[in-house]
C-alpha cells in the first residue's frame, strides 16, 4: 500500500473552542469558493505605503509634482496609522485619523490644516488602499465610505476690459510685458507660455502650437513635459499679439548681441537677459509686484486666464471655441468653471429670441391686415395680470356693420393653431365671473360674453409667430382699455 502525504493548511489564528474553529474554517472555505479569499500577510500600513506603494508609482506616468504630493501625504498618514496591520485596518481607524487631522497644525504655516489638505490626504489613502485591493492584499477598501471634508471652490476674481487695458498700458515697458499680454489675450496657462519655443510660433499665419509646458517639480525644480491634457493644440493670434511677439523677438536678438558667447540659446520665447528660461515661481512673484504697482484689484496670475474666458463668453464666443482655446477637457467642465457668466448670457439670449419673435409677429400682423382678418382678445376685469381667456377671430365684411363669427374650420391653419394654444395657455384657476367657455369652443361671437369683459381689439399679423409670444405682447397692454 502506497502512502500519500498531503500538506495541510492551518488557519492563522487560535480558537478557544471547537465551534469557533469550525465556523472560521467554514467562512474561509466559502470565501475561497466565491473568489474573495485574501492570503494573510504580516504587513503594517506604514510598511505598505513606504516600501511598496510609493516605489510602485514610478511605473505610472505621473508628474514629479504629483509624486511629491503623495510623499507629503504619506508622511502625515504614517504617524497616525502606520503601526496598524494593513489587513486589520477599518473605516473607524481612518475616521479617527481624519478627526485628528482636523485639529492638527501645519508646521510650515502654524495654522490648522485646510479642508483641501485634509481631503487630499484621504484621497491619497483611498487610492493607496485601492491599489492594495487590486494587488490582492485587501478584500475591500476601508477608506471607501469615509466622509471627506467639504472643500469650497475659491472665489474667482477677474478684471473687466477697462482694468485689463489699464494694467497692460501701465506695464508696457516691463520686460515681461509681452508675457502678460499673451496670457491675457490667449488664455494660456503659465507653464504653457513659459514652455513656448520659437519653432512653435507661426507669425506669418498667426498661430501658436502649444505642445509643452514648464512646471514646478519636486524640491522647487523645474521640468518640461507635455501639456496638462497631454494633447497639443493650436491657438490663433490677433494682430496686436503678433506685433508684441515680433517686438519680443527683436529684444532677444539685442540681448544675444549684448551678451555674446554667454548668451544661452534655449529657443524659448520668454527668457531672461542671458537667454535662460524663466522659473515659473519667479514669474509669479514678478506678476504680483506688477499688479501691486498699478491701481487695479489684486488677482492671481492664473486669473488672467479666467479674465480671457469671461470676456470671450460675454462677447458671444461659442463655449466650444473657448474650451478648445483654453485646452480644457470638455465643455461641461468649462461652463461649470465660468458659471458666473451664464446669467448675462441668458439675458442676452432671451432678448435676442424676443426680438426675432417680435419681428415675425409684426410681419404676420401685416399679412393678416391685408387679408381683412382681425384678431380680438377679451380680458377679464378682475386684474391686469390675467392671461387673455378667449381669443376670437372675425372677418369684417365691408357691407356689414357687425362682424360675423367664423368657425374654426374656416380659419387659416396658423390661426387655428394660435387659438388652440391660447386656450391651452389659460391660467389653471380663473376668477369667478370671467365667462370662460368650453375649452373646445375655439371661437365664439363677441356679442355673447358670460360676464362683463373688455375686448382688446388688435389687428395683428401673426406670420410664423408662436401663440405664447403673441399673448405675451398682448399681456403687456393694460386691462380696462381697448385699442
Amino acid at each position: 500500500m502506497e502512502l500519500v502525504a498531503r500538506r495541510q493548511e492551518m488557519l492563522p489564528a487560535k480558537f478557544t473552542t471547537k465551534k469557533a474553529a469550525e465556523k472560521a474554517l467554514h467562512d474561509d472555505l466559502r470565501e475561497r469558493e466565491r473568489g474573495t479569499w485574501v492570503a494573510p500577510v504580516d504587513l503594517s500600513l506604514g510598511d505598505y505605503l513606504e516600501a511598496r506603494w510609493l516605489p510602485s508609482l514610478g511605473a505610472e506616468e505621473l508628474s514629479p509634482a504629483t509624486v511629491e504630493v503623495y510623499r507629503l501625504h504619506v508622511a502625515r498618514i504614517v504617524p497616525q496609522l502606520g503601526a496598524v496591520p494593513l489587513q486589520k485596518l477599518n473605516r473607524n481607524d481612518i475616521a479617527v485619523m481624519a478627526a485628528h487631522l482636523a485639529c492638527a497644525i501645519a508646521p510650515t504655516t502654524g495654522r490648522p490644516l485646510s479642508p483641501a489638505t485634509r481631503s487630499g490626504l484621504l484621497v491619497t489613502l483611498h487610492r493607496a488602499l485601492g491599489d492594495a485591493v487590486e494587488a490582492g492584499l485587501l478584500r475591500t477598501n476601508p477608506a471607501a465610505k469615509v466622509k471627506r471634508p467639504k472643500v469650497r471652490r475659491p472665489e474667482m476674481y477677474t478684471w473687466p476690459a477697462a482694468q485689463l487695458a489699464k494694467f497692460l498700458h501701465a506695464t508696457r515697458e516691463d520686460r515681461l510685458a509681452p508675457l502678460w499680454h499673451l496670457l491675457a489675450l490667449t488664455g494660456l496657462r503659465r507653464g504653457e507660455a513659459l514652455g513656448l519655443q520659437w519653432f512653435h510660433v507661426d507669425l506669418e499665419h498667426g498661430r501658436l502650437s502649444i505642445q509643452r509646458q514648464r512646471a514646478l517639480g519636486a524640491h522647487y525644480a523645474v521640468d518640461e513635459r507635455a501639456t496638462k491634457t497631454g494633447k497639443a493644440r493650436v491657438v490663433s493670434l490677433d494682430v496686436d499679439t503678433m506685433a508684441v511677439l515680433r517686438r519680443q523677438s527683436r529684444q532677444q536678438l539685442e540681448d544675444a548681441d549684448e551678451w555674446g558667447e554667454a548668451w544661452e540659446s534655449t529657443g524659448h520665447v520668454f527668457t531672461r537677459e542671458d537667454g535662460a528660461p524663466w522659473h515659473p515661481d519667479r514669474v509669479r512673484v514678478l506678476f504680483q509686484q506688477a499688479v501691486k504697482a498699478v491701481d487695479v484689484p489684486r488677482i492671481r496670475m492664473h486669473d488672467l486666464r479666467h479674465t480671457y474666458a469671461t470676456m470671450a463668453l460675454r462677447n458671444g464666443v461659442r463655449p466650444k471655441a473657448v474650451q478648445e482655446r483654453l485646452g480644457r477637457a470638455n465643455i461641461p467642465l468649462t461652463m461649470d468653471t465660468y458659471s458666473h457668466v451664464l446669467p448675462d448670457m441668458q439675458e442676452s439670449g432671451a432678448e435676442l429670441v424676443a426680438s426675432v419673435v417680435r419681428a415675425e409677429l409684426a410681419a404676420l400682423e401685416n399679412q393678416l391686415r391685408s387679408q381683412g382678418v382681425q384678431l380680438e382678445y377679451r380680458w377679464p376685469r378682475e386684474g391686469p395680470f390675467c392671461w387673455p381667456f378667449r381669443a376670437c377671430w372675425s372677418r369684417r365684411a365691408e357691407s356689414n356693420r357687425r362682424p360675423a363669427a367664423y368657425k374654426a374650420a374656416a380659419l387659416p391653419t396658423e390661426l387655428r393653431r394660435l387659438a388652440r394654444a391660447a386656450h391651452s395657455a389659460r391660467p389653471t384657476s380663473l376668477p369667478s365671473g370671467t365667462g370662460y367657455g368650453n375649452r373646445r369652443r375655439l371661437c365664439r361671437p363677441l356679442a355673447q360674453p358670460r360676464a362683463p369683459v373688455i375686448a382688446l381689439k388688435r389687428s395683428t399679423e401673426l406670420t410664423g409667430m408662436s401663440s405664447s409670444s403673441a399673448m405675451w405682447n398682448l399681456a403687456s397692454s393694460p386691462t380696462g382699455s381697448s385699442t
